[in-house]
């Protein structure tokens, strides 16, 4: 409850962080429908429908290849979706909002 703000992907931690009214920055990838996951306060970086297979939420539940819940575009171990943001962009957003003052 006395965090200025979070990082964190799509859990438990970025719902918290909303019943608190704390600024989040939430990774979220093409998994997830954004309508249901957007909070105020809250920042959520998503790729749905900047991939073919990503049009709409993939809700994929394993990176790994092979079967129905496993991701159609893995690179390694992580989701192209995820790759797609890049952790200079996640930088750059965290220290906008602390020079903004949303999480001094």
């Amino acid at each position: 409850r006395r965090a200025r703000g979070v990082l964190c992907g799509v859990s438990l931690l970025m719902h918290v962080a909303a019943a608190l009214e704390r600024p989040a920055v939430v990774i979220a990838g093409g998994r997830e429908s954004v309508a249901w996951n957007v909070y105020p306060k809250q920042h959520y970086l998503h790729t749905v429908g900047l991939l073919p297979c990503s049009q709409t939420p993939c809700w994929r539940m394993k990176v790994e290849s092979g079967g129905p819940s496993s991701c159609e575009r893995p690179i390694g171990n992580v989701a192209a979706c995820m790759k797609q943001i890049e952790p200079a962009n996640v930088a750059a957003l965290i220290g906008a909002l602390h020079r903004s003052q949303l999480l001094a």
